[in-house]
């Protein structure tokens, strides 16, 4: 009827603290959902740049090229070039994403780790590119030598001749084991250990870490 007045009435039957509770518990929820999926897409969209980042390191521009190092770790151009991808693959498929949850109090929780490449290289020395048997019948661990072995000899008795032969092209081994004040270590540019190598520092530098970052806030806050 016109002029009248309609007064709508909301009883609650919960108390306020109890009503808070829920509220908190219903956004603990959405937030943590939204994270983790966000967080989640984001690691998909940094794989390339890992991929890249691998790829274009020193190390493996020089066993791609016509190098000494190649010459001293006596790899094909073929097996280099291989090899170059595989790892750079390896490296990148390796990333992973844990997110501890916030619980229903909205504390204790929110953190969303990420993880590349585990410490101990499981996933690229265990590849068939990641060694050669030579002519003779000796097997070559050539990635261990360059990402565990640092600075130290490993065959003594040898040395490397540079020139246009061997598998490489680029140079052979020489000498008789005897000694002699011969021996083989990795060039210091190039070798590595498991806590500091060229993957560790195509994935740990300033801007490396930076363009990680800022991709992973993008997910999670947009």
């Amino acid at each position: 009827m016109s002029g009248e007045r309609f007064r709508l009435t909301i009883e609650l039957n919960e108390t306020d603290a109890k009503i808070e509770k829920k509220m908190i518990k219903y956004l603990a929820k959405k937030i943590n959902k939204k994270i983790k999926r966000a967080g989640m897409a984001g690691i998909d969209t940094i794989k390339p740049d890992i991929k890249r980042w691998i790829y274009d390191s020193t190390t493996l521009v020089q066993l791609r090229s016509a190098s000494k190092l190649r010459g001293d770790l006596g790899l094909t151009s073929t097996l280099a070039d291989r090899a170059s991808d595989q790892i750079a693959t390896a490296v990148a498929e390796s990333i992973t994403a844990t997110f501890k949850p916030w619980d229903n109090k909205l504390t204790g929780g929110g953190n969303l780790t990420v993880k590349v490449q585990g410490s101990d290289f499981a996933n690229l020395l265990g590849a068939s590119w990641a060694k050669y048997t030579t002519e003779k019948g000796d097997s070559i661990p050539w990635l261990s030598w360059l990402l565990e072995r640092g600075d130290d000899i490993i065959i003594t008795g040898y040395e490397v001749e540079y020139g246009n032969f061997g598998r490489s092209g680029q140079g052979r081994m020489t000498g008789d084991g005897s000694g002699g004040g011969m021996a083989f270590r990795i060039d210091p540019s190039f070798s590595g250990t498991k806590d500091r190598n060229f993957i560790t520092e195509a994935l740990t530098g300033p801007d490396q870490l930076k363009e990680i970052r800022k991709l992973l806030v993008k997910f999670i806050t947009y």
